[in-house]
């Protein structure tokens, strides 16, 4: 005999109030400006990481500029 209980259906909210509220969140919020400053004179490594003469606009872009180790935050 299957134990199978039955889940509720569940409604999603609205494709634009899910993206709002992912955009809302600081990792995709900073993976966005990032992409938005990346342009086609965007260097990376072999690893796909910044090269590290690109950190500090980076960390500009990010607005990690008051941090101490901004380039160093950029590059993670």
């Amino acid at each position: 005999m299957s134990d199978s209980s039955t889940l509720p259906p569940v409604r999603l909210p609205a494709e634009a109030e899910l993206a709002r509220d992912a955009l809302a969140t600081p990792l995709l919020s900073r993976a966005v400006r990032l992409a938005r400053w990346a342009g086609p004179d965007t260097r990376v490594g072999a690893g796909g990481e910044l090269v590290d003469e690109q950190l500090p606009a980076a960390a500009v872009a990010l607005g990690l500029t008051d941090a101490a180790d901004a380039a160093a935050d950029a590059s993670e």
